[in-house]
């Protein structure tokens, strides 16, 4: 019996993707690239006992190699199920966290590779481990194959090679922008590192911000083109394509008001953490709401984590607020720009309002 399946699978090209499945299964590289980020964790951990120091750089050098070999487990295994599902590598909401965290990684890795400070090498390592373990935790709830049959509108390799990978990138660097400008609002608040230090994490939100804005913008775009191909329509005030609009105004909120002089490095670093927020939500919490056409990746008990996510973030927030000396020139240091931040902040709410409230 097994012979004639064997057969019949060849016979129509189908037996080479359950050989992959097969390798797929038993090597697992996303947990290969687990403990190797851990690892590469540890070890620059200890490299920062002697910052300068031989031992210190032979760590360094350590940390690098493991980063990048995990790295090339986490795009292999991407690229393996890519292949064995004849599709771009993004198609169910559980394939956008190990691509998502691939991309942060990369990001990082290219990062460091210039910059050389250490910040984005730990970065990269940091956000490695926590999107590997979100993806197994997401694996192990649902409980079920993630190689799944898709749904009937998302069967498009073109828009799924384009708009899909796209809104992923602008996710991935929204998420990390907002995750490295957590290291400037704690070190202002606990005066850790100089001012130097601060610059070069201000910098590093920037650039990732533009960069993220880019794909998020085109992203958004395709989206809206795709949505008139497939429903009629390129734009419907669907909570998904709320969360997409709300990413791209956030940033460019961002990036005018610096441009502006309405904020400084601070106040930078904070917006980037609303953005952080507001990309959860369009991620995962638009899901949950099950309003809108694009209300597929419904998945179950997830809204407390949610919430926690929300406090802890609003919680590091009021700490950068904290930090605001009405004394010292910068942060909202005019009524206009406490005006521009108050404006923002409802132009946020009704957003979110809007979203909630949306129905299919």
């Amino acid at each position: 019996m097994s012979d004639k399946v064997i057969n019949i699978a060849t016979d129509r090209g189908e037996y080479k993707n359950i050989e992959l499945e097969l390798f797929s299964n038993e090597k697992n590289l996303f947990h290969w690239a687990l403990p190797f980020y851990v690892m590469a964790f540890l070890l620059l951990a200890f490299s920062w006992l002697s910052p300068g120091s031989r031992f210190s750089k032979v760590l360094v050098s350590i940390v690098w190699g493991m980063a990048i070999f995990a790295t090339i487990a986490l795009v292999a295994g991407i690229c393996l199920r890519s292949v064995m599902l004849s599709r771009p590598p993004i198609s169910t909401l559980y394939e956008t966290i190990p691509f998502i965290t691939a991309v942060a990684v990369i990001l990082c890795l290219l990062i460091e590779f210039f910059d050389r400070k250490g910040i984005a090498l730990a970065s990269s390592v940091v956000v490695g481990i926590i999107g590997i373990f979100l993806a197994w935790k997401f694996e192990i709830k649902e409980q079920r194959d993630t190689l799944k049959v898709l749904e009937a509108v998302l069967r498009s390799n073109f828009w799924l090679a384009t708009h899909v990978i796209a809104i992923n990138i602008g996710y991935a660097a929204a998420i990390l922008a907002g995750l490295v400008a957590h290291i400037f609002i704690f070190s202002k608040r606990l005066n850790l590192g100089s001012d130097d230090f601060r610059k070069t994490i201000t910098r590093m939100v920037y650039g990732i911000t533009c960069f993220g804005l880019l794909f998020a913008l085109v992203g958004t775009v395709l989206g809206g083109v795709w949505a008139n191909d497939s429903w009629g329509r390129f734009w419907g005030w669907d909570p998904k394509e709320n969360g997409a609009l709300m990413i791209c105004l956030g940033a460019l909120i961002m990036l005018h008001a610096r441009m502006g002089g309405y904020i400084k490095d601070l106040g930078m670093n904070i917006i980037a953490v609303v953005i952080l927020v507001i990309t959860v939500f369009s991620w995962w919490h638009v899901n949950q709401l099950e309003t809108g056409l694009h209300s597929y990746g419904f998945t179950s008990g997830i809204m407390f984590w949610l919430y926690v996510v929300y406090a802890i973030e609003c919680a590091v927030i009021t700490v950068g607020l904290s930090c605001y000396s009405p004394s010292k020139k910068g942060f909202l240091n005019t009524p206009m720009a406490i005006s521009f931040f108050l404006l923002a902040f409802v132009f946020t709410v009704a957003f979110v309002t809007l979203a909630v409230t949306t129905t299919s």
